[in-house]
């Protein structure tokens, strides 16, 4: 059982506070976050941004009395990122938009993860082009230190646009999201505003509120929070690593772990490099308490939240009802009930994702020939092809028949060696195994056989490959979506707003 099928049926009860999918309950939860003023920082912001009319209403309306926010967000990856970042932001869309009513708007909004400091999660971006060219560029960000502070170089817009220029795509399509990328690297001075400002042009026109906390515009908001983690540096630490013991007991890997002595804070030094506070018993071995308090007070960007304690800073500033999460958000997610309670802030409802497949005509058409669905080849690969080709070969009732046979033989076989001693049975059953995985793996040599007798086939494998497994890796968690509004325009993104929030879609274009 997976983590998120546990979480779906049950299982994992005692790891979260409100069962799945109980909106009632969640958009119910009381709230007393200081809406006016979070609606007034998220304006200012926004509007530094330049973001669209409907970002700016849906900010407004976060300053109602009752308003509720659903919480997604990604790393501030090149070119957008992964796909996946659209579907985590349309699935915060559409949530908000079910959910609403004239008296608690409930407003979607993106956290855009800038205090982060992996560069290799977000230097490089992979798209497909018509001609089915892979194209990936990989940026050489400097390591160590928030990609909302690393500075943008000119170098890296001429790379980018070298890609881009050489992408197989129609120019009525292609160059409005030149445009775009060329527009917002030059409005921008980070690494992460030039993420935050593709998002919005991308979606803030259907009401997609991107807040950047080291923005100094939001930067102040979280201040409170961190303060109060600063007077129990390590409760939170020893909180998720009960849990996380709790989850393997279970079966299940833990997502964090947290060593003795260490926080869920990062200091960020003066020379911009990020760095995990320690404590010795009470005292911070990097700092005292007093002088982080100072450097809080002065400058609260340099305080910053590890994994373990994002969200509880997030959900604890904004009227937070709903996180739309990822499955490996899921899997932390689940050990962060006792850092919740630390902060007396009732954990959100958790929503997964919704996972968008899409599907260009050559592969509608393949994936037909063989009934074969997107999810089953994204999940099985070759071997899922290979299973469709047995199905459809005559030989392959050869081997069921065989099996049937087999297994009736064995039944027989085992009857009559019921009066006998318990020995002879169970060398019976051993031998039907042994039998019964030989002629399996003889059906399954049938099937790479198959796969390979026909040069077409080889071929259909190698374009499903190419589209849907990318590097070996399903497409939305490879490829930028920009990617798709070059080769087919506002399409993609018209249809996504029409799926439901959640489960597996595969979209055909």
């Amino acid at each position: 059982m997976t983590l998120l099928e546990a979480y779906r049926s049950g299982a994992l009860r005692d790891f979260h506070r409100l069962e799945p999918d109980d909106f009632q309950a969640a958009l119910g939860t009381p709230h007393k976050a200081d809406r006016a003023a979070l609606s007034a920082a998220v304006t200012a912001y926004l509007k530094a941004m330049g973001a669209p009319k409907s970002a700016l209403e849906a900010a407004k309306l976060l300053g109602h009395p009752d308003s509720r926010v659903v919480m997604t967000g990604q790393q501030a990856g090149l070119l957008g990122g992964p796909m996946y970042a659209v579907s985590k932001a349309v699935t915060a869309i559409l949530l908000a938009r079910m959910h609403t009513t004239e008296t608690r708007p409930v407003v979607p909004m993106f956290w855009v993860a800038s205090q982060d400091h992996d560069a290799d999660e977000v230097k490089s971006a992979t798209l497909l082009d018509l001609s089915e060219t892979l194209h990936t560029l990989s940026l050489p960000l400097p390591q160590g230190r928030a990609i909302g502070r690393i500075k943008l170089e000119e170098s890296w817009l001429t790379q980018t646009l070298e890609l881009l220029h050489a992408f197989d795509a129609p120019p009525d399509f292609k160059t409005p999201v030149l445009e775009s990328v060329t527009r917002c690297f030059h409005l921008s001075s980070t690494y992460a505003e030039w993420f935050a400002r593709l998002t919005l042009e991308l979606l803030g026109s259907h009401g997609l509120i991107v807040i950047d906390p080291l923005h100094p515009a939001i930067a102040p908001l979280f201040a409170p929070h961190i303060q109060r983690e600063l007077q129990q540096p390590v409760g939170s630490s020893r909180a998720i690593e009960a849990a996380a013991v709790r989850l393997e007991a279970l079966g299940f890997h833990a997502q964090l772990r947290r060593t003795t002595g260490a926080t869920n804070l990062f200091l960020e030094d003066e020379s911009l490099e990020r760095r995990l506070l320690k404590v010795s018993g009470e005292q911070f071995d990097a700092a005292t308490r007093a002088s982080l308090e100072t450097v809080l007070a002065s400058d609260p960007s340099r305080i910053t939240p590890a994994a373990g304690l994002r969200p509880i800073i997030a959900d604890a500033t904004f009227p937070v009802a709903i996180n739309v999460l990822g499955p490996g958000e899921l899997a932390y997610h689940l050990e962060l009930g006792g850092v919740y309670a630390l902060h007396g802030v009732p954990q959100p409802l958790i929503h997964p994702r919704m996972s968008v497949t899409i599907l260009e005509p050559p592969v509608v058409r393949i994936l037909g020939k063989y009934n074969l669905s997107a999810s089953e080849f994204v999940k099985g690969g070759r071997a899922a092809l290979e299973g469709k080709l047995l199905e459809q070969s005559s030989t392959s009732q050869t081997f069921k028949t065989a099996l049937d046979s087999l297994g009736g033989a064995f039944a027989t076989m085992r009857e009559s060696l019921e009066p006998f001693e318990a020995g002879l049975g169970k060398a019976l059953t051993r031998s039907e195994s042994s039998f019964k995985f030989n002629v399996t793996r003889l059906r399954h040599k049938l099937g790479a056989a198959l796969l390979k007798a026909e040069t077409t086939t080889q071929t259909h494998l190698e374009r499903l490959e190419t589209h849907l497994l990318p590097n070996g890796a399903p497409q939305e968690r490879v490829n930028s979506f920009l990617e798709f509004q070059m080769k087919f325009g506002a399409v993609p993104l018209e249809r996504m707003m029409k799926l439901e929030p959640s489960g597996t879609h595969s979209l055909e274009i």
